[in-house]
């Protein structure tokens, strides 16, 4: 839940080697800001990119379909999108909708 008055989702990305970036979540991921995450994933579809989500305590179908999008983009370009740090409900979502088998999970086999 987020505090109101405050931005709903932050992202950040820092630059890790030559062509892998980390994206940091931070908020809910949801109807109201999948689209945002979309549009900031597609600069990277050209690279590798890791989706930090330790900071994730909502994810609807929104965000798994910028999610998949992302990853489907990043592929067909020879790259990878990982997902690092999903919370357990974030985990539990993945799992439900099997998402755990076709974007690569950090730490996750």
């Amino acid at each position: 839940m987020n505090v109101p008055g405050t931005d709903p989702l932050s992202l950040t990305a820092t630059r890790t080697d030559e062509r892998t970036h980390l994206v940091t979540v931070v908020g809910d991921v949801d109807l109201a800001t999948a689209a945002r995450l979309a549009e900031y994933l597609d600069q990277f579809e050209d690279r590798n990119v890791v989706v930090d989500l330790s900071s994730v305590w909502f994810l609807d179908s929104s965000g798994i379909q910028a999610l998949l999008a992302a990853h489907r983009r990043i592929e067909r370009r020879g790259g990878v999108l990982t997902i690092r740090g999903a919370t357990p409900i974030v985990q539990k979502v993945l799992r439900v909708t099997g998402l755990d088998q076709v974007l690569s999970l950090e730490g996750h086999d």
